[in-house]
């Protein structure tokens, strides 16, 4: 009976170290432009549909066709990406999109692709026999979010399209909360420092971040964009008139 106090002190500890585990996040862009609106905006847009593509997925054969794309933010899997990007793009540029039934409706191929650099953390780990990342803050480590916007015309054609990329810095302690001093470097939105049992929250943070530098990045597309390139083209085949040749004389034969 006296050993199931100290047990229970025991996983107390350890509960404790476990839930003491903390990281910190900053984030930058590249590619993100600045949108100016002019002062009057003569027509409105709505994402209708979104064709999302992950070539993470079609690297690994494996997941590819899964139906759930595991390497995206969780807000994003099971369609969450298009209903995600309409709702920040009104909300960042309600004079640009909107639901009314005015609004021009545009489908859009989001090509998404990640890497994580994490080298430097891992030798850095090793070389402090995981006193790093265990005890004081890991090595930053970094993850590049890269998106490829393009709209599509009537026949899935694109007709305009870029690129923005978001760069996720982050380091974690596992067993103290030394990682909640925030990782150094810039950011261009407010850093973060949580429990790593609040990853579920920071994931839906810096989507929201990452939403918001995309949906940027369509409505400098729009505004660039001629509108008459989003109507369907005519499949009738043209008829081309029969052209008569009329000789300006006649020869008649010498009987």
């Amino acid at each position: 009976m006296k050993r199931l106090p100290r047990l229970m002190a025991i996983i107390t500890v350890l509960a404790g170290l476990l839930a003491g585990g903390c990281m910190s996040t900053r984030m930058t862009f590249e590619g993100r432009p600045k949108v100016t609106l002019p002062a009057k905006v003569t027509r409105q847009y709505t994402v209708e549909k979104v064709d999302f593509v992950c070539e993470n997925c079609r690297r690994e054969a494996g997941r590819w066709g899964s139906g759930e794309c595991l390497h995206t933010f969780q807000s994003w899997r099971k369609g969450g990406f298009g209903e995600q990007i309409q709702q920040r793009a009104e909300l960042r540029h309600p004079q640009l999109f909107s639901h009314a039934r005015t609004a021009i409706p545009i489908t859009l191929r989001a090509t998404y692709n990640n890497e994580d650099h994490m080298g430097a953390m891992i030798a850095v780990e090793l070389l402090t026999l995981t006193a790093c990342g265990a005890v004081f803050p890991s090595w930053p480590a970094e993850m590049d979010y890269t998106v490829r916007l393009a709209i599509l015309d009537p026949e899935g054609h694109p007709v305009q399209d870029a690129a923005c990329t978001a760069k996720l810095v982050q380091w974690v302690s596992l067993f103290t909360p030394f990682a909640l001093i925030n990782v150094p470097g810039p950011s261009e939105v407010p850093k973060s420092s949580s429990c790593i049992l609040n990853a579920t929250s920071e994931d839906k943070l810096f989507s929201d971040y990452i939403m918001d530098a995309l949906a940027d990045t369509l409505a400098a597309e729009l505004l660039k964009l001629d509108p008459a390139k989003l109507r369907a083209t005519s499949s009738a085949p043209t008829t081309v008139p029969m052209e008569t040749v009329t000789p300006d004389t006649v020869t008649l034969p010498n009987f």
